[in-house]
């Protein structure tokens, strides 16, 4: 238990440590030569999302994308779904550190066909555009293999399929300037969510590509830092599990263990 609750403690710490991330190089960057820029030290410009550094450009994301849709729930609904198949991609699937596999749905090969626009490809950034879980996205990792996304989830297609740049933009809609733009085209209570148009019409900074990567590998690596603890406390918590069933159960005796404590 206490082992657990330092790796929470750890966890929270970590996750802290790349919302700061995430705030400080969305406003400053990283330079050419690794550093993160400071107003001492480099120009800045006013820009549609405020004070920017001098060498980005703010777009929209319809001026980097060649596809923005999402899909349909198949006739039949859950009644048609398989154990295994094609991958179908539901908004509970998408999270912020990627799409969570365990409870993905499954659909034959024919209703796959059937729903050729709903597929998508590795590198797509994947945008929940409904629901309570409204702005949630991650990208599609190049080994998902063919796959198809409801109607509550929309795909965005850069124009260039690049792991780096697509990271670069869902980190972006992660980041607080993203969030805000979302919450603000849902303030109201939209119930209908967030339309194609909106989505192509998101500002989003621009930098040099070689920046962009530079900017999402950081943020990579603090999400591999918080996947590393959390597989950590995964063990441990299956650890407790069998010591609880194993003393429990008196599959292992504590009488010796009770005289040393004593």
């Amino acid at each position: 238990d206490e082992a657990i609750e330092k790796t929470d403690a750890k966890i929270e710490k970590l996750k802290s440590i790349k919302q700061g991330l995430m705030q400080d190089l969305f406003r400053y960057g990283i330079d050419e030569n690794g550093k993160m820029r400071s107003k001492a030290t480099h120009r800045f410009k006013d820009s549609p999302l405020g004070r920017i550094p001098e060498e980005w450009e703010v777009k929209t994301l319809n001026d980097v994308v060649n596809y923005v849709g999402s899909g349909v729930t198949p006739t039949g609904g859950e009644a048609v779904y398989q154990k295994e198949g094609i991958k179908f991609v539901r908004s509970q699937n998408v999270t912020f550190r990627g799409i969570f596999e365990e409870d993905l749905a499954y659909i034959s090969e024919s209703i796959h066909k059937r729903m050729q626009r709903s597929e998508i490809y590795s590198f797509d950034i994947l945008l929940n555009i409904t629901g309570a879980s409204i702005g949630r996205c991650c990208v599609v990792p190049e080994y998902f293999g063919k796959a198809n996304v409801n109607q509550h989830v929309c795909a965005i297609r850069l124009l260039e399929r690049d792991l780096w740049l697509s990271s670069f933009v869902s980190y972006f809609l992660q980041a607080h300037l993203g969030q805000k733009q979302i919450d603000i085209l849902n303030a109201g209570g939209n119930r209908e969510g967030l339309n194609y148009q909106q989505i192509r019409a998101f500002n989003i900074y621009w930098p040099k590509k070689p920046e962009q990567s530079r900017i999402a590998s950081v943020l990579f690596s603090a999400d591999e830092a918080i996947e590393k603890e959390e597989a950590y406390k995964n063990k441990l918590l299956a650890l407790k599990r069998g010591l609880m069933d194993d003393l429990l159960s008196g599959k292992v005796r504590v009488n010796k263990l009770i005289k040393e404590a004593a």
